[in-house]
């Protein structure tokens, strides 16, 4: 049985957003996935996307994982809605 991360790795490779723009501009609202390093998952334009927690000051705070693709940032978008 494949692991809650692996899971998660398996879900991103759907689709793409190209964009990192398209995402913070948008209202999401988030959900909890139970999982420390991928804390919050939603749906934008049929892609499933996940919030990383990363290795912080050393990284970015934040990766957005959509589809495929990653995007790192450090401030959370105030108009995006965290459980």
């Amino acid at each position: 049985m494949p692991t809650q991360t692996e899971h998660l790795v398996k879900q991103r490779k759907r689709s793409k957003v190209t964009e990192l723009g398209d995402l913070l501009s948008e209202v999401l609202a988030w959900e909890r996935t139970g999982n420390p390093e991928y804390p919050y998952q939603t749906v934008f334009q049929g892609t499933n996307c996940f919030i990383r927690i990363n290795d912080f000051p050393q990284e970015s705070l934040y990766s957005l994982i959509a589809g495929d693709q990653e995007f790192n940032f450090d401030e959370w978008p105030s108009h995006w809605e965290r459980p």
